[in-house]
């Protein structure tokens, strides 16, 4: 069975953390989800992660194939490189031996993929991609924050 993930981030600052949303729409055993949520005190790079990270967890377990969108280039490149095989065969930890960054969140990602074929689109189309982006924004005019977790 496969399912596909679509996630977007709301928050674009690269450097200085902000509170923000994320969203993502997955799709798998014939039905549609839509989730927004919360990060707080994080940067793009963080926020689209927490975001996939949450959409993996809720994949079915019978799922054996996953079709994964982001517009995210950090995620991107970390999921077609071989960074997350490097990093977990060197207890993850970077060539300098110090621990990866968000090292928690991205084992909870390698450990939701083991077993699975898994394809990543990066900045294309896909459906309920305006209606997803546009929940995010209107979300974040209205700014009222409930944390989702972070780790780490």
């Amino acid at each position: 069975m496969r399912a596909e993930i679509c996630i977007e981030s709301g928050i674009t600052s690269a450097v200085k953390p902000k509170d923000g949303y994320v969203g993502f729409i997955m799709r798998q055993n014939g039905q549609e989800k839509v989730v927004i949520g919360t990060v707080k005190a994080a940067n793009d790079k963080y926020s689209n992660l927490l975001c996939l990270k949450n959409a993996l967890t809720r994949i079915l377990p019978q799922c054996d194939e996953i079709l994964i969108h982001t517009s995210s280039d950090y995620i991107y490149f970390n999921l077609i490189s071989t960074n997350l095989l490097q990093w977990e065969s060197n207890s993850w930890k970077t060539s300098k031996g110090e621990d990866i960054r968000y090292k928690e969140d991205w084992k909870i990602v390698a450990d939701c993929l083991k077993g699975k074929k898994m394809t990543i689109k990066l900045h294309e189309n896909y459906k309920g991609k305006d209606y997803l982006k546009r929940a995010i924004r209107e979300k974040t005019k209205n700014m009222k924050i409930a944390p989702v977790q972070a780790n780490g």
